[in-house]
């Protein structure tokens, strides 16, 4: 089933989603013949998540923590129309990204890129495509360390596909240590597709999760009830997968590692994905979608792990 899910739900959208839909796709895993030395210098330095939008609790959202001393510049893009230049439709018309700091208090908005501020949607040293609709959204903001919260959604409150995403703008000490995206996951074009970019010089092990039963304990309405979770290299090769986080080789490793990181537990029984897996500098892709074709609103995470 997780050979399936990949093979369908690969769709090339943009190099930090360069999941490819190859005929010759290599669908099985390939572990190193020796484990990689790690080397905390690994950082994430991009989430960007395709998936649909919607009112009340299916609004696109990403969250991010930023660590260590100093601040770190983000850029922060929300991006709808553009998206018909990869192929996609159903998009949302005209998306509109608000940041938020951990109080819930606005920081940062914008509805349409400024081209004297961000051109072409881009900041100096950001490695994304370029945005040619003026519809788009960009902004830029240098944060102190903390939790914030990105909210997408269109001016007239219209559903559709968008892409949100955050990079890291700067090489300063400061690092983004945990992203994480909630959506509304459907079949087909509106699966959850999250590209995630690490850099630094040597692998490190990280903690990926795709929630959906548990969120209903903090009052999300119409959940997924069987999220199903893939992570493929940028050519498309699996590399891990997740359904029923708790029949994983590792759950115990799993919960450790949630609580080391301060993400908050998933009981043992849960039907929620989570894996482990240490990830040389590079892009991935992490597909997030429901078992037969189920949709409900879920919640991919991203942590560097211990």
């Amino acid at each position: 089933m997780i050979a399936n899910f990949v093979r369908l739900l690969c769709l090339r959208i943009c190099p930090a989603l360069a999941c490819l839909a190859l005929p010759a796709l290599a669908l099985e895993p390939r572990p190193p013949a020796t484990a990689p030395a790690t080397d905390d210098t690994a950082r994430l330095v991009n989430i960007a998540s395709r998936a649909g939008t919607t009112t009340g609790g299916g609004t696109l959202i990403a969250g991010f923590v930023i660590t260590g001393p100093g601040t770190k510049t983000v850029l922060v893009r929300g991006v709808g129309p553009g998206l018909a230049n990869f192929g996609l439709s159903g998009l949302l018309p005209n998306p509109k990204i608000t940041l938020f700091d951990s109080a819930s208090r606005p920081l940062a908005n914008n509805d349409d890129f400024d081209p004297s501020v961000t051109p072409a949607g881009l900041v100096s040293g950001v490695g994304a495509f370029a945005l040619t609709e003026k519809n788009d959204s960009a902004l830029v903001a240098t944060l102190a360390p903390g939790s914030y919260t990105v909210v997408l959604a269109d001016t007239a409150d219209r559903p559709g596909i968008a892409l949100i995403e955050v990079y890291a703008a700067d090489s300063g000490t400061a690092r983004i240590s945990n992203l994480s995206t909630r959506a509304l996951v459907g079949p087909g074009p509106a699966t959850v597709i999250g590209g995630i970019v690490v850099q630094g010089d040597k692998p490190r092990r990280f903690m990926i999760r795709g929630i959906g039963p548990t969120l209903t304990g903090f009052g999300v309405p119409g959940v997924l009830a069987d999220p199903i979770l893939a992570l493929t290299t940028a050519n498309g090769v699996l590399i891990a997968s997740s359904d029923d986080w708790g029949s994983d080789r590792s759950p115990a490793d799993i919960g450790n590692t949630a609580a080391a990181v301060g993400a908050f537990p998933l009981p043992r029984g849960s039907k929620d994905a989570a894996m482990l897996v240490t990830l040389a500098p590079g892009s991935y892709t992490a597909l997030l979608g429901g078992t037969n074709n189920t949709s409900g609103v879920a919640l991919l995470e991203v942590y560097e792990a211990p």
